[in-house]
């Protein structure tokens, strides 16, 4: 009997051991959830529009940097692409005004830009809406007209926001 009770302490003393083990570990996993989450990565929001023609592409533009003031930025053209159905989809990236704000090209007062792709449009355009708006106004297209080489003048005036 005293060998009967010398192995149950035993046995007990063992499992209070194991229970030791098993508690510490788990409040080490705890640990590891009570730590604040770490960025992993972070992205700038984006706007994607559909349009059709000149006209609709300026205006995506201005719709683009009406959705990016959201976020106390200015948009930033990520891609253009030729859909299957005919339009063409162009994705905005909206950035941070202070780091776009010595990427935008001064325009000349006159407003008027020679262009030959979407991009260059786009551009023309981002560089009128910053010319008007260091003005306290907003651009707006008043023509586009073609060219005799292939290109295209495009025309914006400020007008009070």
């Amino acid at each position: 009997m005293l060998d009967n009770i010398t192995f149950s302490h035993w046995l007990y003393a063992k499992g209070a051991v194991a229970l030791a083990v098993v508690a510490i570990a788990s409040l080490s996993a705890c640990g590891v959830y009570n730590q604040a989450p770490r960025e992993v990565q972070a992205s700038n929001p984006t706007v994607t529009y559909s349009y059709q023609g000149d006209q609709e592409l300026v205006a995506a533009n201005s719709r683009a940097t009406t959705h990016c003031a959201q976020y106390s930025a200015t948009p930033r053209t990520v891609s253009i692409l030729d859909e299957t159905d005919g339009t063409k989809s162009v994705v905005f990236e909206c950035v941070p005004s202070s780091a776009t704000a010595m990427a935008v090209p001064r325009v000349e007062p006159n407003m008027t830009y020679t262009f030959s792709t979407d991009q260059q449009l786009v551009q023309a355009s981002q560089s009128a809406n910053a010319w008007c708006a260091n003005q306290n106004r907003r651009a707006v297209t008043s023509a586009i007209s073609p060219n005799v080489d292939g290109t295209k003048t495009v025309t914006f005036q400020c007008v009070p926001s």
